[in-house]
């Protein structure tokens, strides 16, 4: 891979990482002058275990769910879409649970 870069400025060094671009857009109900989404693309090279099994342990699959990627990609490469809202209409909060600083924080989603 080192070669690569160094001769073409290409290849899996070029980027940051597995999350190597994003997409901006504006939605159809938007109207204001800058975008409403972030699409990240996860790109995996065929039979890539460690960066899939990264990936897909952030996100939390279900087991059963994240076996099917394996599998897929052990023939296949495989890009996934990640959508995000970056104003989504609901809000919620992180509180602290108590003042140990161990704890784990309370999460309220605030979903609509």
């Amino acid at each position: 891979h080192m070669y690569d870069f160094l001769k073409t400025s290409n290849g899996k060094l070029s980027s940051i990482g597995m999350l190597g671009y994003s997409t901006f857009i504006n939605t159809l109900e938007n109207k204001i002058d800058f975008p409403d989404m972030q699409i990240q693309h996860g790109n995996f090279e065929v039979n890539d275990v460690k960066s899939l099994a990264l990936m897909l342990d952030r996100l939390r699959l279900r087991e059963e769910i994240s076996k099917q990627y394996h599998e897929i990609n052990s023939k296949r490469y495989i890009v996934l879409l990640l959508p995000t809202l970056l104003r989504p209409a609901s809000t919620g909060k992180i509180l602290l649970s108590s003042t140990d600083p161990t704890d784990k924080p309370q999460i309220i989603t605030g979903f609509l």
